[in-house]
């Protein structure tokens, strides 16, 4: 009887470790181009609240930017998405520079010595970066289609070209 009892309990624990652990990667998994983008909200520097929900809602394409105010990468990409924000200005579309793990005097700091006009959010505890981002560095560019599907994904400073092929991926979606 205590054999099978045994037998038994071994069994319950290997089912609920397999479950468990399925449960696990399920969340670890890794965010790519054609997945849904993983909700969130951040406060700008002003304290206004924004919603991805909420973008989507108003039908429109979404352009996140990772960034930290010591990423010469990211310093360099600047202007170029500066231009981007000129182009859509009157679009619907919105970008946010988003900073990762960095205290808001810090970057309001910085955003006024660089003169940077696009909204910055505040992911100061890395939790937005960490769902959206298996690889933990900066710069990082996300579009996102107005219903919520990650259409592009980089993971290094962006140049002209590139800038260039975000820009006409975007006017495709705008567009669709």
């Amino acid at each position: 009887m205590k054999s099978k009892i045994r037998k038994c309990g071994v069994i319950f624990i290997i089912l609920f470790s397999t479950i468990l652990l399925i449960s696990l990667s399920s969340l670890c998994e890794t965010l790519t181009a054609g997945k849904k983008a993983p909700g969130f909200y951040l406060t700008t520097l002003e304290g206004e609240k924004i919603y991805l929900s909420d973008l989507l809602k108003e039908q429109n394409v979404v352009l996140i930017n990772f960034f930290r105010t010591d990423c010469k990468p990211c310093i360099k990409e600047f202007p170029l998405l500066h231009d981007m924000q000129k182009d859509f200005k009157n679009k619907k579309v919105k970008m946010f520079l988003i900073d990762v793990e960095e205290k808001d005097e810090i970057v309001t700091k910085f955003i006024k010595e660089k003169n940077i006009t696009i909204p910055v959010l505040l992911d100061t505890y890395k939790e937005i970066f960490t769902t959206y981002s298996s690889e933990q560095k900066v710069p990082q560019i996300f579009v996102i289609d107005k219903t919520g599907i990650v259409k592009y994904i980089h993971q290094k400073g962006i140049d002209v070209k590139e800038a260039k092929d975000i820009e006409s991926l975007i006017e495709n979606l705008i567009k669709n």
